[in-house]
C-alpha cells in the first residue's frame, strides 16, 4: 500500500518530497510540509499550519490513523530528559485533557523537533 512506504525504517527524518505526495489528500491548498520524522511506530509531520501524527495500528500495520493538531490549539509543550537517548516531548492540547507524548532516542532529532514546534507555535 503506497501510503506506508515513506514510513518504513527507524527513528529518522523523512524525505519531505515523498511524504508531501503521500499526504496530498490531507493538505489544503497552499499548505506545505516543512519537516517530518519517524519515531519508532509513529510518524510526525510539521506543516506550515499544523502538526500531523500517524501512529500505526494493528498487528499487520496496514491501518493508519492520522491526527491533525492546529498549532493554535497547542497550549504548551515541554521537553523532559532522563539522560542521553531518553527524551520526551509533551504537548498539551486545547479543548482536551489529553497530552500528546513523543518519545525520542536521538538527542538531535528531539532538539530539531522542539525547535520546529517552537517556530510554529510561537509565531
Amino acid at each position: 500500500m503506497k501510503i506506508l512506504n515513506p514510513f518504513r525504517g527507524g527513528g529518522r527524518e523523512l524525505d519531505i518530497g515523498d511524504l508531501a505526495e503521500v499526504l496530498e489528500f490531507m493538505l489544503i491548498p497552499g499548505e506545505s510540509v516543512r519537516r517530518a520524522y519517524r519515531l519508532g511506530e509513529q510518524v510526525i509531520v510539521f506543516t506550515d499550519k499544523r502538526l500531523l501524527t500517524a501512529p500505526f495500528r494493528g498487528a499487520t500495520k496496514k491501518r493508519t490513523e492520522f491526527r491533525s493538531i492546529p498549532y493554535r490549539s497547542i497550549l504548551d509543550f515541554e521537553k523532559t530528559t532522563a539522560g542521553r537517548g531518553d527524551i520526551i516531548l509533551t504537548l498539551r492540547i486545547a479543548g482536551t485533557r489529553e497530552h500528546l507524548q513523543l518519545h525520542f532516542s536521538d538527542d538531535m532529532m528531539a532538539v530539531d523537533c522542539y525547535r520546529e514546534l517552537s517556530k510554529q507555535v510561537l509565531r
